[in-house]
């Protein structure tokens, strides 16, 4: 009875640590995709500089949880984000207002996508 405790236990640390990944993942992507919309409607307002300096937020963002991602997701997804935030901030340096906002929706929804794929529920289970 005292080893079925043990794996109950177990069990139980891996969901609780399972939860806690997918809050965090989720708490990132939401809080980088607004600032990402945020960027996207000041560039649309013809306000490039104050798209870049929300961007450098949205980078510090993502950044800021980049050792605990380290640990639950792939590096590539990690990489992936900052890839794309180095582009944004190149096409707004140029001006390039179209790929500036495409880049910005694309990589909204890469990070919806992220979410939906860490999240915790049946179908990402098995």
């Amino acid at each position: 009875m005292k080893h079925a405790w043990i794996g109950a236990g177990i069990l139980l640390a891996v969901l609780a640590f399972s939860l806690f990944a997918s809050g965090r993942v989720k708490d990132a992507a939401l809080q980088t995709r607004a600032l990402l919309e945020q960027a996207a409607q000041q560039a649309e307002g013809g306000s490039t500089e104050q798209a870049l300096d929300i961007l450098r937020e949205a980078e510090k963002t993502w950044q800021s949880h980049e050792r605990f991602f380290g640990a639950v997701l792939h590096h590539e997804q990690m990489d992936d984000v900052l890839t794309q935030i180095a582009a944004l901030g190149e096409y707004g340096r140029l001006e390039d207002l179209d790929d500036f906002l495409s880049g910005c929706r694309a990589l909204m929804a890469k990070l919806a996508q992220l979410y939906a794929m860490e999240r915790l529920t049946p179908e990402n289970l098995f």
